[in-house]
């Protein structure tokens, strides 16, 4: 019962104590590889010395792995104690923790009825596991020392509070003999131990949905291994010399553990290797980031690790050597950053296949060869073997770590295609990086940087809206700025260098966790020519010091797709404009907002909350007119969802689910109905969509949002979010073809804010779809006699003009449309067929020239003799299709 609970709560704190994403302003897009690796480190650490205060070196029914147990218990509620009903959660939590303590503690004593110091002792133990677990993972670095006492605390107390009176006497005469050289030993080969775990579960997160609740699995799944492994094979090792030379032996086979993951990880790095995993499980690829599908693919890979990390856990029969393998792994864990260093200087494409893959699979191996080392060198400092054998295990163990090591060397490095996505990139370059893993990938939409699969800024094909949120960041800056300072914590490409180069940015610095590939990034992802703005990359801590001493004018942090970030670190210089933007499908609905943010719904798609601060806040409060910001009341944080329930849902559904429960938090925080209860109905109606709809066809409308959304638009000043919404349910309407939804949610708008380019042309559109090409072109005349217009409008303009029979004037309209799309194949097939139509003597040669390019087009065929020719073929066509007759 004693070693249950002690790893009971030991389990609640190696759950609680990890480092969340946004520890401050400067990892909120990415956590810094030191702190994420430190508070690991720091919960092992913490664990050891409870253990070492609360466990007499040589305790009475101590068993390890019966305590293994508990830290699998005590990690597994950790992690679903938020599915309890909060009504229920406090008490029933500090209960059962209570009675479990008490009957421990009475156990341990003689009296017949525990004393009322042991009653309390008892309740403040019972008290701190419930914090333990109430709070959660810790939201800044005084709230992970606070967690790291707590618990290390409460494992001391639970300890030597169901210790036998009779242990606690004697342990205060206790001495033995010197056990320094040996418990090194046991350090090394727990730091080994942990590189090794390490060097195996990093390319596993490759796998999963990068959320928590993967890591929440795997971590789970290694655990429950590593238990059975230890009730497994603990018992084959009685004798003190069975425990000395099963340990060496394990340690040495460590290697063969490593051999078995990384082979496991290589089989499945492929598309049809983890594809063949999950269907034998019953299970398919659109089930990443459920339970069952985590469990699945990490088994296979954990089993070996989790077997000799079990047995070695079980083999530590005093809590002495289990303390040294818990530093020992603490101290691994803060290695690891080191270990996966890399110069950002001389990254290039052409190393894609040599010294920037070999880390990942390295990792593994040299762990492996640190526990060989450490368990040769227990096995030589042992008194329990004969000196010859004592001399042998010490020899092999160093001949193994040899090889283990020299195998680390010229190991392949691991690569994972995303084989859930409906064309997974080309991977360019694969960088296994100590922040995680970076690549370069080529899309159809254009080059991206990811990290862990996560694009860090949009390709060139998407950039627009990213634009658009800078810009609206650059206006919350007071009036009069005068060249302006900006750090930019995260990528920078081509798109964002030409917004703020537009905007007028004197001076940029980049910074983020990837620091060091930085600079690559910006070269493969910008457009060969140097930035008009000054700047520099710095690292966080350079980027902290300026940030502190009010370098900047301008903080700007855009959105990352994945994980949400912690809110609560986000302090900055009070004459510094912050804007940070976040992505509500990771899940902001549980996050404390501040009163009021900025909303916006890029493609009534996503859902994205901006949080901003600075002295231009209050004068872009009261800008009211057309297109100007907003800020939303926030709303109330919701309880966090339940993790259990979270894990039973794909990874698309909980997206779905986490814009709709934001949205909702949004409606609630309005006065009366409006835009924000129009983006609760919005998002509450969009259902699973097929991977090959368009983006138009995947999004459902709903009616009473359409409505919400036009009566924001038509208001006397719509703001930013009206604008976008009204405009994106523009794009999605054309595209369904959608006519009387047209007329009515954009008519009013449109009259009362002519000319709005976006819905005149979804109208003329639903004209021309109507037959109405002179009302259409009467729209189009006044839309173009205000704004120069696109290609599209120009082509939309002389299509009418074509169904109305004016071929010169739709000559001179698609000579403007190609003016600002020049060498558009479609634009360049109408323009041929007008010319030819209007009797242009250029149109034999235009129409020879788009010719070559199809020479199958029937249509272009037809043109090739003389007329008369057939009336243009009324409705509307897009660019791309045929609109003709002949």
């Amino acid at each position: 019962m004693r070693s249950f609970l002690v790893g009971l709560y030991a389990g609640f704190l190696l759950a609680a104590l990890r480092a969340p994403l946004g520890l401050e302003l400067l990892q909120v897009v990415a956590r810094d590889p030191g702190a994420a690796m430190g508070y690991r480190g720091a919960a092992l650490l913490a664990v050891a010395v409870g253990a070492l205060i609360g466990l007499a070196p040589a305790a009475k029914g101590y068993s390890s792995t019966t305590l293994l147990a508990g830290v699998t218990v005590g990690f597994g509620v950790h992690g679903t104690y938020g599915d309890l009903p909060a009504e229920l959660s406090v008490g029933l939590a500090f209960g059962v923790l209570l009675v479990l303590v008490i009957a421990a503690s009475h156990r341990g004593g003689t009296e017949t009825r525990p004393k009322k110091s042991r009653l309390l002792l008892a309740a403040l133990s019972a008290g701190m596991g419930w914090g333990l677990m109430e709070y959660g993972a810790p939201a800044s670095h005084a709230a992970a020392v606070l967690t790291a006492v707590t618990g290390c605390a409460s494992v001391a107390l639970v300890g030597r509070l169901a210790a036998p009176q009779q242990e606690q006497r004697e342990n205060d005469s206790a001495t033995g003999k010197t056990q320094g050289g040996r418990s090194a030993a046991l350090v090394v080969s727990g730091a080994g131990l942990a590189i090794l775990c390490e060097g195996v579960a990093r390319p596993l997160r490759q796998l999963g949905a990068g959320q928590a609740s993967d890591e929440f699995v795997f971590a789970l799944v290694f655990l429950f291994l590593a238990t059975f492994g230890a009730l497994a094979f603990g018992r084959l090792f009685e004798k003190t010399k069975r425990v000395e030379i099963g340990r060496a032996l394990l340690c040495m086979a460590s290697p063969l553990a490593a051999l078995a993951a990384t082979g496991v990880l290589e089989n499945i790095s492929s598309v049809r290797g983890i594809d063949r995993l999950v269907r034998s499980f019953g299970l398919d690829l659109s089930q990443r980031g459920m339970a069952s599908y985590d469990a699945a693919i990490a088994a296979p890979a954990l089993v070996a690790p989790a077997f000799v990390v079990g047995t070695i856990v079980a083999l530590a029969r005093k809590p002495r050597d289990l303390v040294s393998l818990c530093l020992g792994a603490g101290a691994g864990l803060v290695l690891v950053p080191n270990q996966l260093a890399y110069d950002g200087n001389s990254l290039s494409v052409e190393l894609a296949a040599g010294w920037a893959q070999q880390h990942s699979a390295a990792l593994a191996w040299m762990g492996a060869g640190t526990a060989a080392l450490g368990a040769g060198l227990c096995a030589a400092l042992s008194s329990a073997l004969a000196p010859r054998l004592r001399l042998s295990l010490g020899l092999a163990g160093t001949l193994v770590a040899c090889a283990a090591w020299f195998t680390a060397g010229e190991s392949r490095g691991l690569e994972f295609s995303r084989p859930w996505e409906l064309r997974p990139p080309e991977v360019v370059l694969h960088i296994d990086a100590p922040e995680g893993v970076l690549t370069l990938e080529r899309t159809g939409a254009g080059l991206v940087a990811c990290l862990n699969g996560q694009a860090l800024a949009p390709p060139a094909g998407e950039s627009a809206l990213d634009g658009e949120r800078l810009r609206q960041a650059w206006s919350l800056m007071p009036e009069g700025a005068r060249d302006p300072r900006v750090l930019l914590i995260g990528q920078l490409n081509a798109a964002r260098t030409r917004v703020l180069e537009n905007l007028g940015a004197h001076s940029v610095d980049r910074s983020a966790a990837w620091y060091r590939a930085m600079a690559f990034f910006e070269g493969e992802l910008g457009d060969g020519g140097a930035p008009a703005f000054a700047g520099q990359i710095l690292s966080p801590a350079k980027a902290r010091a300026k940030l502190g001493a009010g370098e900047y004018d301008l903080v700007l942090v855009p959105p990352v797709p994945g994980e949400v970030p912690t809110t609560r670190n986000l302090a900055s210089p009070p004459e510094t404009t912050v804007v940070v933007w976040l992505m509500a499908a990771g899940g902001l609905e549980e996050l404390e907002l501040g009163r009021e943010i900025l909303v916006s719904s890029p493609k009534l798609h996503e859902l994205c909350v901006g949080l901003a601060r600075g002295p231009g806040l209050a004068a872009a409060r009261a800008r009211e007119s057309f297109g100007a910001l907003r800020f939303y009341a926030a709303g109330d944080a919701r309880r966090n969802p339940a993790t259990l329930a979270t894990l039973r849902t794909r990874v698309t559904a909980r997206e779905r689910q986490n814009r709709a429960a934001m949205a909702r938090r949004l409606a609630q925080a309005e006065l009366a109905p409006g835009l924000a209860s129009g983006l609760a109905l919005h998002f509450e109606a969009q259902q699973h969509d097929s991977p090959f709809d368009t983006w138009q066809d995947a999004i459902e409308i709903d009616s009473r949002a359409a409505e919400l959304f036009a009566h924001a638009a038509s208001g006397r000043a719509p703001d930013a979010l009206a604008v976008e919404v009204i405009e994106s349910l523009a794009r999605i309407l054309r595209g369904k073809r959608r006519i009387d939804a047209i007329y009515q949610s954009f008519e009013a708008a449109a009259t009362r804010h002519s000319p709005w380019p976006e819905l005149d042309l979804a109208l003329a559109q639903a004209d021309l779809e109507l037959l109405d090409p002179a009302g259409a072109l009467d729209r189009l005349m006044a839309l173009l006699d205000t704004w120069p217009g696109s290609a599209e409008a120009w082509a939309m303009r002389a299509e009418a003009e074509q169904q109305l029979g004016q071929d010169e004037a739709a000559v001179l309209s698609l000579d403007q449309a190609l003016a600002r799309s020049p060498a558009y194949h479609p634009l360049e097939r109408r323009l041929a067929i007008a010319l030819v139509r209007a009797g242009d003597p250029r149109g034999p040669a235009a129409l020879e020239e788009v010719t070559r390019e199809d020479p199958e087009d029937e249509e272009l065929a037809a043109y090739r003799f003389g007329g008369p020719w057939e009336p243009v073929k009324p409705g509307y066509h897009p660019l791309g299709t045929h609109s003709h007759g002949h």
